[in-house]
């Protein structure tokens, strides 16, 4: 196949949780990614005649119900039929009776779409319609998603840019979509969970690490006194300082504000990536296995997994750890 379906499977879960969104409400239950993925016939042989979209995009299932409901061959495959009537302008299907006028216009329809079909020796491939030669790429799911995501009530230009530069991260790409889905405030925190109703409403939705205010998506990654701490060192480490703002969107951008140079915000990119990733896991080991980590601790561990990323998912010289813990900026500079 030309799809890589376990990352596909990843983005379909991903854009599923996007589109809960009540701007979205519409659009729940759109099936984007179906409508993209077509049968490229070769042979025949593993394409369904009826039920797969292998001419035109639709399956003929949707195209033609009623003729659909008169065959006996609902499950054969293209191939099947075709060799059932080998020379034949109109192939080879069958029907449990004899059909009448206005269903014999329907199957005049489906004849002369599949009158031109020519078969070949070569394996039916599923394709991805947008992608040149049929592969699946991140930027035209990316572009399809984008459009499905602006109907209705949209970001503000500064939102928006920084969702640009999210799609251009060096990042994990399962880091990245964390950090996608806590901007959309689709992190399972106990006000999500709660208003999901998997958690018994009565429940405390006190954070796990303060045991105060709420746990929202915004207090656990910058509100909390844990994660103040945290991102007051982080941003020290970095030699950035401004007032902690009052969303993620604001605090990305007072970051980038500080910094000069393309190869700076590309490094610190993963820096800021490193800090929501091991907060999150941090919050889940204190959820899961009653394990709380001393906010030194937490930044070591951002620390080292910024200065591994930058190693390997950035083409630049490499550092030691110790010159990575002293100025990450210098290391930039390389």
């Amino acid at each position: 196949m030309n799809i890589h379906w376990s990352f596909i499977k990843c983005w379909t879960t991903y854009i599923w949780e996007c589109n809960r969104r009540p701007i979205h409400q519409s659009l729940v239950g759109e099936n984007w990614f179906k409508r993209e993925v077509v049968r490229k016939i070769g042979n025949g042989a593993n394409s369904l005649f009826w039920l797969d979209p292998w001419s035109g995009g639709v399956s003929f299932r949707d195209r033609f119900p009623l003729l659909l409901s008169l065959s006996t061959q609902k499950v054969e495959c293209v191939g099947t039929i075709r060799r059932a009537a080998e020379g034949s302008a109109r192939w080879g299907l069958r029907w449990r009776r004899e059909l009448f006028v206005w269903e014999l216009e329907l199957l005049d329809q489906l004849t002369a779409v599949i009158g031109a079909v020519e078969l070949s020796e070569v394996e039916d491939l599923w394709v991805w319609r947008p992608g040149e030669e049929g592969w699946f790429t991140v930027r035209s799911a990316y572009k399809i998603v984008e459009a499905i995501l602006q109907v209705g009530n949209r970001w503000g230009v500064e939102e928006e840019k920084v969702f640009g530069l999210i799609s251009r991260s060096r990042a994990p790409s399962k880091v990245v979509a964390l950090t996608w889905k806590a901007l959309w405030d689709r992190i399972p925190t106990k006000q999500n969970l709660a208003r999901r109703k998997i958690i018994d409403l009565t429940a405390s939705k006190d954070c796990l690490w303060c045991e105060v205010v709420e746990e929202t998506s915004i207090h656990l990654f910058i509100h909390c006194r844990m994660a103040c701490s945290v991102w007051t060192k982080i941003l020290g480490w970095c030699g950035i300082n401004f007032i902690t703002p009052h969303n993620l969107f604001s605090h990305l951008q007072c970051c980038f504000a500080e910094l000069r140079g393309k190869i700076f915000r590309k490094g610190f990119w993963l820096i800021w990536h490193a800090t929501i990733w091991v907060l999150c896991r941090v919050r889940n080991d204190k959820f899961f296995n009653n394990v709380l980590k001393e906010v030194d601790d937490v930044v070591e561990e951002i620390k080292f997994l910024s200065w591994n990323w930058y190693l390997h998912r950035l083409n630049s010289f490499p550092c030691l750890f110790y010159e990575w813990c002293w100025d990450p900026g210098e290391c930039f500079k390389r």
